[in-house]
């Protein structure tokens, strides 16, 4: 019952992709999954989606659209030419779609860091001047915003908490 509960992506998809992630590469390049890895981290998919399961949806989407494209093309045209081009422009659009939609993801996240700057930076002048230590400052500016700068500036918070270095930290965060 509890099971039932969770979303249709936690209870199905997200096993099915797993397994078939493992199943299908087992052998993947680092530096491959490391790319992969850094376009779901600059999308905040990171712990939702693996760097293998993301290819696993490259592959998927990449054969839907194909198929789609060979429907689409048999239906309305009956040249061989103009059906193979559809099926290959339908596999390229879906290798491409898994991307675009983690950039679309990354510039909106982008954007709604760029527009809450101005007031996290005032508040965090604010504090300082007020004598609080830039770590207090920091933990003020995390308990009173909301939104993707402050989740970064919490985590962080919390590397510095873990014993990383505060300059470290912070160039991380940059």
């Amino acid at each position: 019952e509890e099971e039932l509960k969770l979303p249709f992506y936690s209870r199905i998809v997200k096993p099915l992709l797993h397994s078939l992630s493992y199943k299908i590469f087992k052998i993947l390049p680092a530096k491959k999954e490391t790319e992969l890895y850094r376009k779901i981290t600059h999308a905040h998919l990171q712990g939702k989606l693996s760097p293998r399961e993301l290819l696993v949806l490259k592959y998927l989407a990449s054969g839907l659209c194909a198929a789609g494209g060979a429907g689409i093309s048999i239906r309305l045209l009956e040249r061989p030419g103009l059906i193979a081009s559809f099926i290959l422009g339908g596999w390229f659009l879906g290798w491409y779609l898994p991307d675009i939609y983690l950039e679309f993801r990354k510039k909106t996240r982008q954007q709604a860091i760029t527009k809450a700057l101005p007031g996290v930076l005032d508040l965090l002048t604010v504090s300082v001047e007020a004598g609080l230590s830039l770590d207090s400052a920091l933990i003020k500016v995390v308990e009173k915003s909301k939104g993707p700068l402050t989740e970064e500036l919490a985590l962080t918070l919390q590397e510095i908490r873990m014993g990383k270095g505060r300059a470290q930290a912070l160039r991380s965060l940059a």
